[in-house]
């Protein structure tokens, strides 16, 4: 994983994450001017109200902007609820074989380009989180090369 910026702040994550989310969902962005950057639970409550996904993003202070690699997704988890009682890590889903009929449940930016191997476009958002016992902070990523 190659970093690219380090140390952005949680208020420029959360306004591109948010823009993003709520574009997607047909929703009207909220208004970040007025939200208190300074704690994690009015900016979850804030979140919560806007129907964004809150924990983990107000949670971080910092965050940085990467480059991955296909062998850096696999290092990553997917949310439980995708393959329930299995494992979480993309790698291991893709050894077992979970992956090869696996599509999003809803229209994404991203999954298109990934499955037939191509980078994303820039920018391209997506938040990910290393699998359970990888201490590593999170990462915002802005570029994607698929030589692996």
């Amino acid at each position: 994983m190659r970093v690219i910026k380090q140390n952005v702040d949680r208020r420029t994550i959360i306004e591109a994450y948010g823009r993003y989310d709520c574009s997607k969902k047909g929703l009207q962005a909220p208004n970040f001017e007025g939200w208190n950057w300074t704690d994690a639970d009015t900016i979850d409550r804030e979140m919560c109200n806007a129907k964004l996904k809150t924990g983990i993003l107000a949670g971080y202070l910092l965050w940085d902007e990467v480059e991955v690699s296909i062998p850096d997704l696999r290092e990553c988890a997917v949310v439980s609820s995708i393959f329930p009682r299995k494992a979480r890590a993309l790698g291991i889903l893709e050894r077992a074989g979970e992956l090869a009929g696996w599509k999003p449940d809803r229209p994404t930016s991203w999954y298109e380009r990934i499955a037939s191997g191509q980078t994303l476009d820039e920018p391209a958002l997506l938040l990910l989180r290393l699998q359970s016992g990888v201490s590593s902070p999170p990462v915002g990523i802005s570029r994607m090369e698929v030589d692996g």
